[in-house]
């Protein structure tokens, strides 16, 4: 599939970190027309630091703010939204940030999903509060795979890139697989 869209890369664009905001305005274009663009190609969009969504939205039109702020929650929706997944048939009580964490890695299963991205889902939407470090996200991967039922997968951490989720079938219980030859490390 090709991955230019208005003359750029997007899927370029989405590797190097490029938010949707950032890749609107390369392109021309609104952040809605740019996730569509993103989706129709399989792409997950990168999510601005915590810090950012509101400054970025702060120094907009109170139209554009309105868009853009609508996109991020249209982005963190499925995660958060409560909605009965996959994930919840499992057994498992997850806390609200697992749940969170889970059901993101699972939705983009089998692509990484860098701990940036993570972290923003998570303190995103705390203004005027920093968060913690990133490295919690660390933490809470380990709690989580504590918790994740062996028979429907597990994490796997691509050291550099991020965390992804690998369904049973794809590989775990000791069954090689490409990402764990590739320098993936997994903790089940």
């Amino acid at each position: 599939m090709d991955m230019t869209w208005r003359g750029v890369d997007v899927a370029q664009m989405v590797s190097i970190g490029k938010t949707t905001g950032e890749i609107a305005d390369m392109a021309g274009s609104s952040t809605v027309a740019v996730r569509r663009a993103l989706a129709r190609r399989g792409l997950s969009p990168n999510l601005p630091e915590a810090s950012t969504v509101r400054r970025i939205a702060e120094e907009m039109p109170p139209r554009e703010a309105v868009e853009y702020l609508l996109g991020v929650l249209e982005e963190v929706a499925p995660a958060v939204s409560g909605d009965p997944s996959e994930i919840d048939r499992w057994g498992v009580d997850w806390t609200s940030s697992q749940r969170l964490i889970v059901s993101t890695l699972f939705a983009a299963s089998p692509e990484a999903v860098p701990s940036e991205r993570l972290w923003s889902l998570l303190y995103a939407a705390r203004p005027g509060d920093d968060g913690p470090d990133e490295k919690i996200i660390g933490v809470y991967i380990c709690k989580i795979r504590k918790r994740l039922p062996p028979e429907h997968g597990q994490i796997v951490t691509y050291w550099g890139r991020g965390y992804a989720f690998e369904t049973a079938d794809q590989g775990v219980a000791g069954t090689p697989n490409t990402a764990a030859q590739e320098g993936a490390t997994s903790h089940a």
